[in-house]
Formats: structure tokens, sequence, C-alpha cells
């Protein structure tokens, strides 16, 4: 895993979708640069966007807002976002948020 605070970013191509993969921690501290990637994808027009948060091992409201963010940008242009729900801390956040009812969440990357 990453240095405490730090957040790693891979880009992949799977199963014909981008696949972000994210391992550390997503806060106030990093989350514009998962905005940064997300956007980056966007510019590509990619119609179907991974987010793989099995690697995250915290995640505070400001990640969980960029996550809700592309959910909504790329669903408002007809595309999908598709997130892992990830480790112990980060599911439970998707779940007492209602986030998880929202969001296209996928078992598996």
């Amino acid at each position: 895993m990453g240095e405490a605070g730090k957040l790693e970013i891979d880009e992949r191509s799977a199963n014909g979708r981008l696949v972000l993969e994210l391992r550390g921690e997503l806060d106030l501290a990093n989350a514009a640069q998962l905005d940064r990637a997300i956007a980056q994808a966007e510019s590509a027009d990619r119609s179907e966007l991974l987010l793989d948060l099995s690697g995250v091992e915290f995640i505070d409201s400001t990640g969980l807002r960029s996550i809700l963010a592309a959910h909504e940008k790329l669903g408002g242009r007809g595309g999908r976002l598709l997130v892992t729900g990830g480790q112990p801390q980060v599911a439970r956040l998707l779940e007492l948020t209602g986030a998880d009812d929202y969001l296209n969440i996928v078992s598996a990357p």
C-alpha cells in the first residue's frame, strides 16, 4: 500500500472500459488528483469509467463528493461510472451515506 495520506492512481483498459485503480487515501488533501484523472478520462471521450476502490484505505466526504460528481457528469452525457466498494471502511461509508444505492457498484474490476 501507499504512504499514509497519499493517493496513487493507475490507469488501464479492461473489458472495453477505462479503469482508474486507486490506492491509498482519498480525502481533502488529494481529491483534486482524482478530479483531474476523471476529467482526463472524460476528455478522451470514454463512455464508461470504472473506479477501482479496492486499494483505498480511507475516504472522507470530499473524496465521496468527487465520486458523486463524476457519476453525475458521466451520466449527464450518456456515460456510466462504475465503482468497486473496496475495503470495509470504504464500503461502510458508501452504505451509510446511501451512495451504494445511487452509484453503480460492482463487485470486482
